[in-house]
């Protein structure tokens, strides 16, 4: 039996602790608790304190009827409990390998769905912790993927939401090391558009804000903590705070200039979640009148659902947010037409574009994992997509690669135009990315950009369009040629 106090090595073994199935609730509260690392010594890695854990959960704690609805699940040994999250290459599980290569590749790995089978991640060693501990079925989907921030993923947790249903029991929204690296004006933009369709339609998610940073390196670190902070004290969340105590111990981020920490980050982050669970474990021990309120009534009223982003009684940060989410730079919607290099990834029925006769566009990974529609020719053939425009504001999103070295330039036009705009896959960043690019689709061409060849892209927030006037919303074709530079990548093409 895992009890309080008790540190196993639970992290190692992916089975159910059977133990612990016929428990009485009463017992299994003042017994079962999360366990930390099993690799914590005073010599190498020493556990976080709780003056440092009250850092790393203090500024926003989260409602507590979501944390304890999730916790009393996991105690049941007929429920399931899915855990799920989204993030960047670090949530992946890039550069974390555990001592003694731990059991971790494939063990959540779910049949008929592309998930991460590093189990070297935040999110997987949380998960089988759980796994080990509790007597719940529990299930880890690992959305992360490399190179996209919350801007990017925020159209993907939104489609996933709109095409699979049912989202998740624990959900960790972490983008905040692709955040720090990204442009000034969308830093953090994709967070509260995820939060908020989240809330409007996975209303019984426990919903964890991860902010995995470093205080000191190359990073906008501080500018993407005060963003997520905000983020989570709105929404009255749990804020995982990394940056914070990497004030006080900066171990806590090893190395503390490295883009992808080591394993040790990665079980002090799974540390913290642990915490915030365990906490309201003691809560309900403490107050057992609590545990009958929980379980027999909602956490909060059903939200009536206007759209993918909007439910009543539910204000934005602010209104500044609010324009930043609706602008150029940001972009989320329910697609109408939607085409996805990695089809895969969705339940909805997979389209392809046209490719050209003479083979300048293909698709394939360049990266294990990362497929894309590539071209490296120069060709005046087009790639083409066939587009479903919305009535009202049809808008065109195109999510490309973008990087400081080895892309270059394509010209993006309607099929019906002469001539068209010039997208740029270099930009000033340090660090490669999957970037949003948006067109009003019914706007005006800036016709002196085209003549003068003036390069675009999401940087510039100053709107313009196709030109496209016709009611006619089928039969509209978007065209991309490479005219400069040795290659270019896009991820998906949608319309809203």
């Amino acid at each position: 039996m895992v009890v309080k106090g008790a540190m196993p090595a639970a992290d190692r073994a992916p089975e159910r602790n059977s133990e612990v199935l016929g428990l009485p609730l009463v017992e299994a509260l003042s017994q079962i608790r999360v366990p930390m690392s099993h690799f914590h010594n005073e010599e190498t890695f020493r556990a976080l304190d709780q003056s440092l854990m009250d850092l790393a959960l203090g500024v926003s704690p989260g409602d507590r009827c979501h944390m304890h609805r999730l916790v009393l699940k996991l105690l049941d040994g007929n429920q399931s409990v899915h855990v799920v999250k989204f993030g960047g290459s670090v949530q992946v599980g890039t550069g974390c390998k555990e001592p003694n290569d731990n059991v971790t590749a494939g063990i959540f790995k779910i049949p008929g769905g592309r998930h991460s089978t590093n189990g070297c991640n935040y999110g997987g060693i949380l998960a089988r912790r759980l796994k080990r501990t509790f007597p719940a079925n529990i299930f880890y989907h690992n959305y992360a993927e490399s190179g996209t921030n919350s801007a990017v993923h925020a159209q993907q947790l939104i489609t996933r939401i709109d095409t699979e249903g049912f989202f998740g029991d624990l959900v960790i929204l972490d983008h905040s090391t692709n955040d720090a690296k990204t442009k000034p004006n969308v830093v953090g933009s994709g967070l509260e558009p995820s939060i908020r369709a989240l809330r409007c339609k996975a209303t019984d998610s426990t919903i964890v804000v991860s902010c995995m940073l470093p205080e000191k390196g190359a990073m906008r670190s501080r500018d993407v903590s005060q963003v997520y902070t905000a983020k989570a004290k709105h929404y009255n969340l749990t804020l995982v705070d990394t940056y914070s105590v990497s004030k006080k111990f900066a171990d806590v981020y090893s190395p503390p200039d490295a883009y992808h920490p080591a394993w040790t980050t990665h079980h002090y982050v799974a540390d913290m979640i642990a915490t915030a669970m365990n906490r309201a474990l003691d809560e309900l021990a403490s107050d057992l009148a609590t545990v009958d309120a929980v379980r027999h009534a909602p956490c909060a009223a059903p939200l009536k659902r206007r759209s993918a982003l909007e439910c009543e009684d539910v204000p934005w940060q602010s209104a500044e947010q609010q324009a930043l989410a609706a602008s150029a730079a940001m972009m989320v919607c329910k697609p109408l037409s939607a085409y996805y290099a990695d089809a895969s990834k969705y339940a909805a029925t997979p389209r392809g574009p046209k490719l050209p006769a003479d083979g300048s566009w293909r698709l394939y990974e360049d990266r294990p994992g990362k497929p894309g529609w590539i071209t490296e020719t120069t060709s005046r053939s087009w790639i083409s997509f066939d587009l479903y425009l919305n009535k009202w504001s049809p808008t065109v999103r195109i999510d490309y690669l973008r990087s400081y070295e080895n892309l270059g330039q394509v010209e993006v036009k309607l099929s019906s135009m002469g001539q068209g705009y010039i997208l740029d896959g270099l930009w000033n960043s340090t660090s490669s990315q999957t970037d949003s690019w948006r067109v009003l689709v019914d706007a005006p061409i800036d016709r002196k950009r085209i003549k003068q060849n003036g390069t675009t892209s999401s940087d510039s927030n100053r709107e313009f369009g196709f030109g496209y006037r016709s009611s006619a919303r089928r039969g509209v074709t978007l065209q991309m040629r490479l005219i400069s530079g040795p290659k270019f990548k896009i991820v998906s093409v949608i319309t809203c």
